[in-house]
C-alpha cells in the first residue's frame, strides 16, 4: 500500500474523541451526559407508546361498560327555548345552547328535566339524549375518537415530562462542566504564568 493510499485511509476513518488528544476529560464525561440523556429519551418513547396504547383501551373499556348501560332516547321540549342569553352571556362568548325544559318516555314512564338546544328553539322539538337504567339524563358515554385523544395525549404528556426531566439534567451537568472548563482553563493559565517568571 502506497505512502497516498495509507493516508487516504487515515482521513477516511471516523475520528472518535478519545483519539483526539486535544478533547479533554471534562469533554468526554459532557459528551457521555449528553449521549445518555439522549439514549434514556429514546428508551422513553416506545414506554410512552405502550402506556398511551394501554390507556386508550382502558378508556375503550369503561366507555363500552358504560354505554351498555345508557340508552339514547328522544326528549321534547316543553318549552320555547329563550331568545337570548345574559347580557354577560352575549359579551363573553358563552355557549349558544340554553337549557330548556323538556320531557322523555323509557319504558313507558315518562321523565321531565331539561336539555340543550340553541336560543328559541321552539316548543315540541326533538332532541336526542343519553339516559341510563332509571331514564335519568346522563352525559354521553366518550365516543371512540374520545378515547383515541385521550390516549395520544397521555402519549404526549408522558414524551413531554421526560423531555422535561432530561433537559434539566442535561443543562444542569452542562453548566457545571462549563463551569470545570473555565476553572481548568484558569488553572491552565496561572501555571503558564507562573512557569513564565
Amino acid at each position: 500500500m502506497s505512502d497516498m493510499q495509507k493516508r487516504r485511509s487515515r482521513q477516511m476513518r471516523p475520528v472518535h474523541a478519545a483519539d483526539n488528544p486535544l478533547v479533554r476529560p471534562v469533554d468526554r464525561a459532557e459528551a457521555r451526559v449528553h449521549r445518555t440523556t439522549l439514549t434514556l429519551f429514546l428508551l422513553v418513547v416506545p414506554f410512552a407508546v405502550v402506556l398511551g396504547v394501554f390507556g386508550y383501551g382502558q378508556l375503550a373499556r369503561s366507555a363500552d361498560a358504560a354505554a351498555a348501560n345508557l340508552r339514547t332516547v328522544e326528549a321534547t321540549t316543553t318549552a320555547e327555548a329563550p331568545s337570548a342569553t345574559t347580557a354577560a352571556d352575549v359579551t363573553s362568548g358563552a355557549s349558544s345552547s340554553l337549557a330548556t325544559p323538556a320531557t322523555w318516555t323509557l319504558d313507558g314512564r315518562e321523565h321531565e328535566g331539561t336539555v340543550a338546544v340553541p336560543p328559541r328553539t321552539p316548543t315540541g322539538t326533538d332532541v336526542s339524549i343519553t339516559v341510563d337504567a332509571a331514564g335519568n339524563r346522563v352525559a354521553p358515554p366518550p365516543s371512540h375518537a374520545d378515547t383515541v385523544v385521550a390516549g395520544a395525549f397521555l402519549t404526549v404528556l408522558v414524551l413531554t415530562a421526560a423531555g422535561i426531566v432530561l433537559l434539566t439534567i442535561r443543562g444542569a451537568a452542562t453548566r457545571r462542566y462549563a463551569e470545570r472548563r473555565d476553572r481548568e482553563w484558569d488553572e491552565a493559565l496561572a501555571r503558564l504564568f507562573a512557569e513564565g517568571r
